[in-house]
This record gives C-alpha cells, structure tokens and sequence, in this order.
C-alpha cells in the first residue's frame, strides 16, 4: 500500500513539475506526459527487489534505481543518482553520485562521488570524492578526495582536508 501511495504521489508531482515547464498541445499531448510519467516513476518488483527509474519506494528486500527520492529497504538502498535524497538500508545504502541528504545503514553508508549531508552506518560511512556534512560509523568514517565537517567513528575518522571536527572513540 506504502509503494502505492508514493507512486501516485511521485507520479503527479513529476507530472505537474513537466507540465509546468512544458506546455503540452492539447489533451493527447497531457495523456502522452502522463503515461510516460507514470512508466519512469513505477516501482517494478522482482522477486522481492524493487527497481524502478525515477521512483520512490519502500522494500522487504532491496531497492535500485536511477534517480530516485526516497528509499527504504530491509537490505539495500541503491541510487545511480542521487538528488536530496532519503535512503535506509538494513545493510547498505549507496548513492553512486549526486546528493544524498540523509543516509543510514546497519551496514555501510556511501556517496561516491558527490554530498551527503548525514550519514549514520553501523559500520562504515564513505564519502569517496565530495563534502560530508556529518558521518556517524561504528567502524569506520572516511572522505577520502573532499571535506568533511563532522566526522565519528567507532575505529577511525579519516578525511583528506577536514575542516571540521574528527573524533575516533
């Protein structure tokens, strides 16, 4: 019912969103929008996994998208890219590249390349290349190429040019 919800409610946003930037010819061209729309934003379930394009979704097992929003899985929380986004994972929640504003995961936590502004792991939080604004680990919490204004860690807080504060329990 959750996955139903957040498709229709996806699904007129990012057709308002279009219609309004886009003006469309007649009602044809408005069911054109709106098929095309709803095909991007439908979360497609196979064998328990979601996939879907532009979607948002919740899952018993695990999520993997394109772009998408929102996230909650049971085990992973996947996205190509990301924008301002929310993920929950069981285990990991991974956003390849954008922004990610709020990442947690029984497991890791990473944006490859890009922003995340909160990230919370059971074991590790990664920012490969980009800026954190706050990385919470078990394990480990590392921005490797970037900045990182607040990191804590279980083991160790590692970033190639902090400017704000590392701590290492």
């Amino acid at each position: 019912m959750t996955n139903l919800m957040l498709f229709a409610l996806t699904t007129l946003t990012y057709f308002a969103i279009w219609c309004r930037l886009e003006k469309s010819r007649g009602l044809a061209g408005y069911a054109k929008k709106a098929c095309l729309t709803a095909l991007l934003c439908i979360p497609f379930n196979i064998n328990g996994n979601i996939w879907t394009v532009l979607g948002n979704a919740e899952s018993e097992k695990s999520i993997y998208s394109l772009c998408s929003l929102y996230q909650k899985a049971k085990n992973e929380a996947v996205t190509l890219i990301g924008l301002a986004g929310y993920q929950s994972a069981g285990q990991d929640a991974v956003t390849i590249f954008g922004f990610s504003g709020y990442q947690s995961a029984g497991q890791d936590a990473r944006t490859d390349i890009g922003l995340a502004g909160y990230q919370s792991a059971g074991r590790d939080a990664i920012i490969i290349a980009g800026l954190s604004g706050y990385q919470s680990a078990g394990n480990y919490a590392r921005n490797l190429f970037g900045l990182a204004i607040y990191q804590k860690a279980g083991e160790n807080s590692r970033s190639l040019g902090a400017f704000g504060s590392l701590s290492a329990e």
